[in-house]
């Protein structure tokens, strides 16, 4: 990504399961997005970049994306077949002390109006 010109984007690293779409429990659900996610996402700045992280496996990815493009949810890149133990990333700051990363654990299935309230908060 060029960020010489303009603002640079953010990116954001998003669970799919249990934060983009309902955690099911098993697999074979339907997927149905928690609420709020869609708006969310499309309200983000053009230049931020949506990678969507998940333990299911690459030989779902046809499915999984299917589904985002039907419901509507923007994305830019899936890792997919990760571990479903924590995700940990690491940053280094800016000149300046300019915070660089930011991480949110957030209740499974909850609306994303709680989230955008809790980064607006924060950051």
């Amino acid at each position: 990504m060029n960020t010489q010109h303009g603002s640079p984007g953010r990116t954001w690293f998003v669970d799919i399961d249990g934060t983009v779409f309902l955690h099911a429990g098993y697999r074979g659900a339907p997927d149905i997005p928690v609420s709020g996610v869609r708006a969310f996402l499309a309200g983000l700045p053009p230049q931020d970049v949506v990678v969507l992280t998940t333990a299911r496996l690459p030989e779902q990815q046809p499915e999984t994306e299917e589904a985002l493009r039907r419901e509507g949810i923007r994305w830019d890149r899936i890792l997919y077949g990760l571990p479903p133990g924590p995700r940990i990333l690491v940053n280094d700051r800016l000149p300046g002390d300019a915070q660089t990363a930011f991480a949110l654990n957030v209740e499974r299935n909850r609306p994303w109006s709680d989230l955008a309230r809790k980064i607006g908060a924060e950051g």
